[in-house]
């Protein structure tokens, strides 16, 4: 269930979330903010072995383009929203293919700035230096050795039917301004249950995400908003919390990761009390519709 470098590795990760948090405010940027560091913390560092078949400069690449791309979907693609979350899907899909991995967590560094309207490149810088911090400290916790690494072959039908499927429930929502019901750990959430041969317990998978969004909220409310410390006091907090029951639960659910640290500065104060509610709502949908249209297992 749990492997020798657990604890060390939970300490990396709240530390690399909170990081990025003291950034944030000490630039005043909330652009600095890309949740899903996160979960590809808790996908290469926490759980026993890399969550994705990838390499480390594949990674880097890749999650680079998606966050260029997102701003620039931003800047230069007029239209209502969900058609923007679409582009933003497809060009995020595009990059994954061409890089020849199954890392998902790109297509929330590309989805992220369409959906708050993210304009300045320091998004990108955070994504690029975070995301350089996870890889060095996984490259020295594995002993300096390379991932193991297989060529993934896209398989665009089942991609097409995840596009079809995120424009169906992000309809409602994208069309409403009500963005917190997909946020883009949400999606990633989804591409996860969805992927061929997925052996996520949605059922789990489902519970995890929300009781991520609770610990998210109510460290934010009960530390930051009550008891007045910094946001990134109730980052840490969250963040080890949320890592502690996927230990004791022996599930590293990346997402999940992403969802506790949302709350730490992107979302509004008035948003707080209503975010668990709405990720609640958003991973059930997500999790029905990968179970009705890609079966119990994912698509084959």
């Amino acid at each position: 269930m749990n492997h020798p470098r657990t604890w060390p590795s939970l300490a990396l990760t709240a530390l690399t979330a909170t990081l990025m948090v003291v950034l944030a405010t000490l630039l005043g940027e909330r652009e600095v903010i890309f949740p899903e560091i996160t979960a590809i913390a808790v996908g290469m560092l926490c759980a026993p072995a890399p969550v994705w078949n990838t390499s480390r400069p594949r990674i880097l690449l890749t999650i680079t383009a998606c966050a260029f791309a997102g701003i620039g979907i931003v800047r230069f693609v007029p239209g209502p929203l969900l058609l923007r979350i679409g582009v933003g899907f497809a060009l995020a899909i595009c990059c994954i293919a061409l890089s020849h991995t199954d890392f998902m967590p790109a297509v929330s560094a590309c989805i992220l700035p369409v959906v708050l309207g993210t304009r300045t490149l320091w998004y990108v810088a955070s994504v690029v230096l975070m995301t350089t911090i996870i890889l060095l400290l996984q490259w020295l916790l594995a002993g300096r050795k390379p991932l193991a690494y297989i060529p993934v072959q896209t398989d665009w039908k089942l991609r097409g039917k995840q596009l079809l499927a995120v424009l169906i429930v992000c309809g409602i929502p994208a069309m409403t301004g009500k963005i917190y019901f997909i946020v883009p750990p949400l999606i990633v959430a989804f591409l996860e249950m969805s992927k061929a041969g997925s052996r996520v317990n949605r059922p789990r998978a489902v519970a995890l995400t929300i009781l991520a969004a609770v610990v998210g909220a109510a460290s934010r409310i009960g530390l930051t908003q009550t008891a007045g410390l910094p946001l990134w006091a109730s980052c840490a907090v969250s963040v080890l919390l949320i890592l502690l029951v996927m230990r004791q639960l022996g599930m590293w659910f990346p997402p999940a990761g992403a969802i506790a640290t949302l709350p730490s500065l992107l979302l509004p104060t008035r948003e707080l009390w209503l975010f668990p509610v709405e990720v609640a709502v958003g991973i059930s949908t997500f999790a029905l519709v990968a179970g009705v249209m890609f079966g119990k297992k994912g698509e084959t």
